[in-house]
């Protein structure tokens, strides 16, 4: 974050570093699940399973065994599931249990991802989990999740969007191989409004608001580049690795409600009561360190990204 604000001049850069500075040293270090045990390079090589369970007596998808759904999260922090206790309660997990409730099947996943990579450290440190998870059978949804690391270390909008399209082109590079059975989703998650971060003082938040705004629109060029009109495209290359399946790659973006328009009885917030609606603040989506997504906001990113991957289905 100081590496942003760096480039500032006068009053307000004076403004802008001592929160930063002050920020910096008050923020907690909360750590990945597990104290970071089966975290990030080490999640669990066979994944981790969320079994269906069907809530409708007249479901009867549990009749016959469901095949496993295979789900990949590729990312920074979030994906690694700092400031959340178990990785069932993390990113991962949630976006994992909501996927079975869409898909009626089990889903198993891996969650790699580590604090304060960028998009070209992702592509550069995770990537290569997924090539190797692919090696064993096919994948089919990748999630991704990249660009705070980038707004936080001050690149320009030009070198995200370089970033950012290499690191979409690796994966979609990845999910053609022939290894890779069927058609893999890539779900691109919408960058974080700053903003919407709760620890954030103002003017900080805004000026860091407006840069996390200018990379998004980058983010979106990158997919929309890899995305029909109606959010989809048949990707192709002229490699050896094609498959001869014009329709093995879909790429869409999740985009996320912002925490103050769900307060306000959002459908997400179907799996609560009334009454812990009524309670709800917006720290609740987060962490104890107020910038990472915990408790109801990995539950609902989750429930976007199952939406999401519903679109590209469609």
């Amino acid at each position: 974050m100081l590496a942003f604000v760096s480039g500032a001049v006068g009053a307000a850069g004076l403004v802008l570093a001592s929160q930063a500075i002050y920020v910096a040293r008050t923020t907690p270090r909360l750590p990945p699940p597990e104290g970071g045990h089966n975290s990030g390079h080490d999640f669990p090589p066979d994944g981790l399973v969320i079994p269906y369970i069907h809530h409708d007596d007249n479901d009867d998808s549990t009749a016959q065994p469901q095949k496993e759904f295979r789900l990949v999260l590729l990312g920074d922090s979030p994906v690694e599931g700092v400031g959340n206790e178990s990785h069932g309660a993390a990113l991962g997990g949630r976006t994992a249990q909501a996927l079975s409730e869409r898909t009626k099947r089990p889903v198993r996943y891996w969650s790699y991802g580590k604090s304060g990579l960028t998009a070209r450290g992702i592509r550069d440190e995770m990537v290569p989990h997924l090539q190797r998870l692919l090696q064993h059978g096919g994948i089919d949804a990748v999630v991704i999740c990249c660009g705070v690391n980038n707004v936080t270390s001050g690149h320009s909008a030009d070198n995200f969007r370089t970033e950012a399209g290499e690191l979409l082109n690796s994966v979609m590079g990845c999910c053609r191989s022939k290894s890779n059975t069927g058609t893999t989703k890539i779900i691109v998650m919408e960058l974080v409004d700053f903003a919407n971060m709760p620890f954030l003082p103002w003017p900080l938040s805004k000026v860091l608001s407006w840069r996390s705004q200018t990379l998004q629109r980058e983010l979106e060029a990158v997919v929309l580049n890899n995305s029909k009109s109606n959010g989809r495209k048949r990707v192709h290359y002229d490699d050896d690795a094609y498959n001869g399946d014009d329709d093995d790659v879909l790429v869409g973006m999740a985009y996320m409600s912002s925490p103050q328009v769900i307060l306000n009885d959002h459908p997400l917030l179907d799996h609560m009561s009334q009454e812990e609606k009524g309670s709800l603040k917006l720290t609740d989506f987060f962490a104890d360190d107020g910038f990472h997504p915990a408790n109801h906001g990995t539950t609902i990113i989750g429930k976007c990204i199952a939406n999401t991957y519903t679109q590209l289905c469609s």
